[in-house]
């Protein structure tokens, strides 16, 4: 895969309801940068990798995965 660290830039990010999640990998073989990590009972997105494309959200049959708003940082 062609990961590369994502910085501040992402404006959405998934989160995955592991009780909806069927580990059935379908995220995990669509993610295009291989942020999709196989966690046993359930898969997780690898932020420091995630461009929050929403793909995995688009392509999870059991609805599991949700796109949400970052939160604006200030420094």
């Amino acid at each position: 895969m062609f990961a590369y660290p994502t910085g501040d830039w992402r404006a959405v990010r998934p989160i995955v309801n592991t009780s909806k999640c069927r580990h059935c990998g379908i995220c995990y073989f669509q993610c295009p940068v291989g942020a999709i990590k196989d966690m046993g009972t359930s898969c997780q997105s690898d932020l420091s990798y995630c461009k929050g494309c929403g793909i995995c959200a688009a392509e999870c049959p059991n609805t599991a995965i949700v796109m949400v708003r970052e939160e604006v940082k200030v420094s």
